[in-house]
């Protein structure tokens, strides 16, 4: 089961924050009326996204782990929130999948190597990091092999995080009878 939550564009970090925060919180609490788990909740987020789900899984937000693509992991501005995830790295991280383009010219990949390794130093979860030779931010928005290498990889990482599935487990959503 996937949910695709927008965020308000041009908006101060700390409301992005809280809407992120809610929409976790909502999915939460709805998720089981889907055929979904509470417990096998993903944040997942490219770019600026990457930084709104990390920042709300370290300060609080309960998911099983969070994946990040192309993310920034710098300062999102002043404010009585974090603003950035550096500042709410702790050992209650989840397990974290960021996967890096190598030339990536918005954001560098020496920044999102740098949070990764301090979230390793941290975190007591795994934290994978992969960098994607000759890759450049926003590097699935077109098919490619690469395309096809990342979501492999977030289905493995899924998969290993979870732990082992029953045979024949439900692995979609199905409507009930009288849907």
């Amino acid at each position: 089961m996937c949910v695709s939550v927008g965020r308000r564009q041009f908006r101060a970090h700390g409301e992005q924050l809280a809407d992120t925060r809610n929409a976790l919180a909502w999915v939460r609490e709805h998720v089981d009326a889907y055929g979904g788990d509470p417990d096998e909740i993903f944040a997942v987020g490219g770019s600026a996204g990457a930084n709104l789900a990390t920042t709300a899984a370290l300060t609080g937000s309960d998911v099983a782990a969070v994946i990040g693509l192309y993310g920034y992991y710098g300062s999102m501005g002043a404010g009585p929130e974090p603003s950035s995830p550096l500042q709410a790295i702790g050992p209650q991280a989840p397990p974290f999948l960021l996967v890096h383009g190598s030339i990536d010219t918005l954001v560098p990949c020496q920044q999102a190597r740098a949070f990764a390794g301090r979230l390793r130093e941290a975190s007591n979860r795994p934290v994978v990091y992969a960098e994607l030779p000759w890759a450049q931010h926003s590097f699935d928005v077109f098919h490619s092999i690469r395309f096809h290498a990342v979501t492999d990889a977030v289905v493995r990482f899924a998969e290993l995080t979870l732990g082992p599935r029953p045979r024949g487990a439900l692995t979609h959503w199905q409507p009930a009878e009288d849907e």
